[in-house]
């Protein structure tokens, strides 16, 4: 049998008002080449079965027990077909040539770890909708980021519903990181970023549905724990593991992700958390 261009890995727990939009969403993609894994992840609320009454056999439902977003998406990597693996949380949306663009960057960057594209944070009726991109100083589309770390300083432009990643690069710096609550995925982009590029069309080309309720997020509490790309970070370069040229950057980055913590720790009424936080940690 022939492999598709492309698996589609879709992470999903409740969310049952969502996954048909979500789905409906890659049905519509300009390129046809693709396989979709649905990993039901222990769902309670019938998403699994409302997801397998999608009428396509290239769309296929796996079920597992719950494990928590980055065991759902490292089981879909797992069983992917592709060499070429996309994202798609189940509460968002992809534009009809997201799979076109991301397939297009890995054509014309093969030395890219990450193929990524703008997206938009849509809040529903909370607040308006905000775009997320990179912007180009000669006004192309698509450019090559040598230095994620300096363009991620400030916001993150990449989301896990507007990426794609190479097994191969997979194999080299391993998958999602298990047990973290949040920023599972910003710890998988610096790893990544360590050894090798990003390429990025600026289009917004995914919608980022916050307004959905069982986000990660919502679960924040008492209990956050620390950011999981801080300690990545201090490990690689207790290791040795960050060349010279990104050991700044690098540096910087872990900083601003501590900073952003601390900041939310203040924001939930946490604040002697931060304040404990503080007394032992160094910034660079």
């Amino acid at each position: 049998m022939t492999r598709p261009a492309v698996s589609v890995v879709v992470p999903l727990y409740n969310k049952e008002p969502y996954v048909l939009r979500c789905l409906n969403s890659i049905h519509s993609q300009t390129m046809r080449d693709f396989e979709v894994l649905v990993i039901d992840d222990g769902s309670t609320d019938g998403s699994g079965a409302v997801a397998g009454q999608f009428e396509d056999t290239r769309f296929r439902v796996i079920a597992q027990q719950n494990g928590g977003v980055a065991v759902a998406r490292n089981r879909g990597i797992a069983e992917a077909s592709a060499d070429l693996i996309a994202f798609l949380d189940s509460d968002d949306e992809w534009h009809p040539c997201f799979l076109e663009a991301v397939l297009n960057l890995s054509r014309d960057f093969p030395s890219a770890g990450i193929l990524a594209t703008g997206f938009r944070r849509c809040y529903g009726a909370v607040k308006p909708d905000r775009q997320t991109s990179v912007r180009t100083p000669d006004g192309n589309s698509v450019l090559l980021i040598a230095d994620y770390f300096r363009f991620a300083c400030g916001e993150d432009f990449i989301s896990a519903s507007s990426v794609a990643v190479r097994k191969s690069v997979f194999n080299k710096v391993g998958r999602f990181s298990v047990g973290a609550v949040i920023g599972e995925d910003r710890d998988l982009w610096a790893r990544i970023a360590c050894h090798s590029p990003i390429a990025y069309d600026t289009r917004i080309l995914a919608n980022y549905h916050l307004e959905a309720a069982g986000r990660s997020f919502d679960r924040w509490n008492a209990d956050i724990p620390y950011p999981p790309v801080v300690m990545t970070i201090r490990k690689m370069l207790k290791d040795g593991a960050v060349t010279a040229t990104l050991e700044r950057q690098v540096r910087a980055y872990g900083d601003w992700v501590l900073a952003q913590h601390l900041y939310g720790l203040v924001g939930l009424g946490l604040g002697s958390r931060a304040e404990q936080l503080l007394a032992h940690e160094a910034f660079n």
